[in-house]
């Protein structure tokens, strides 16, 4: 890893005893292993630095002061290897897509949507084995938002993003994930949707080398009171060539999970 060397997914061969500084529009990450055995790791959130989400660059000792505490620092035991591995990966909690423009499908009809999922970091001491895994933490920060009745809800993520129909995307940064939603109204009534709640949770990554792809979302609605039918296929979009995945998800879905996906009520507070 040298003074300018590009990121990317994987393995990365690092120096003990020197200072490795990753920075973001969103976060700042620190690193040093040291020869004894000892990882040094921290990380600064929405610090408004102009960096490169794509270049690693090392610091001289002297500039990485472990006072400041707009760093949050952890030190680590055992970091003897001489490699890093970074990963991708999905949100640990669903997502409550808020579409900025409101969606409406008819009975019976069928329809395609993006969007774009900001991943979560993974950081593994040697290979990406997930024994080896020692800290994570969101790309981007967002809020907390509750989906569905009190007494049977779940705690989510609020996402408010714009809903793609054209196709084929690529993501808007190293950082983010496209999503490919197929909606199906098997109902005799429209769908017109506040909100709808997305278990990335149970998504894989995949990659081309210049974009991440999510494994792709179906989705049938069977009616206002009634759960969806879900299924998540294997694979990245079909339109996506040269494809590998590169992480799989945090949990593993049935084949068919019945899920309420959608939520019509407006007296729940909106995100």
């Amino acid at each position: 890893m040298d003074k300018k060397k590009p990121i990317f997914w994987g393995v990365q061969k690092i120096k003990f005893d020197t200072w490795y500084n990753l920075c973001t529009d969103t976060f700042e990450l620190f690193l040093k292993n040291e020869e004894r055995g000892e990882l040094l790791l921290g990380q600064r959130n929405n610090v408004g630095a102009k960096g490169s989400p794509l270049e690693w660059s090392t610091l001289p000792v002297e500039s990485v002061d472990l006072t400041d505490d707009t760093i949050t620092w952890d030190w680590y035991a055992g970091g003897k290897d001489r490699e890093i591995t970074l990963l991708p990966a999905m949100p640990d909690r669903p997502l409550v897509l808020k579409p900025r423009v409101k969606r409406h499908i008819l009975p019976g009809c069928k329809t395609k949507l993006l969007f774009f999922v900001p991943v979560w970091i993974q950081l593994y001491t040697g290979s990406g084995d997930k024994s080896n895994l020692i800290f994570q933490f969101p790309s981007q920060v967002l809020s907390s938002t509750w989906f569905g009745e009190m007494q049977n809800g779940e705690l989510c993520y609020a996402l408010e993003r714009d809903l793609l129909e054209s196709r084929p995307a690529v993501a808007m940064s190293p950082f983010s994930a496209v999503c490919t939603l197929n909606i199906e109204n098997g109902s005799q009534f429209l769908l017109d949707f506040q909100r709808m709640a997305v278990h990335v949770e149970y998504l894989s990554l995949f990659t081309d080398g210049h974009s991440l792809y999510t494994n792709e979302v179906y989705v049938k609605f069977n009616g206002v009171d009634q759960i969806s039918q879900i299924k998540y296929s294997s694979r990245a979009p079909k339109w996506s060539g040269n494809i590998t995945k590169i992480n799989t998800s945090r949990e593993r879905p049935t084949k068919n999970i019945l899920k309420k996906s959608f939520y019509f009520i407006k007296a729940l507070t909106d995100m």
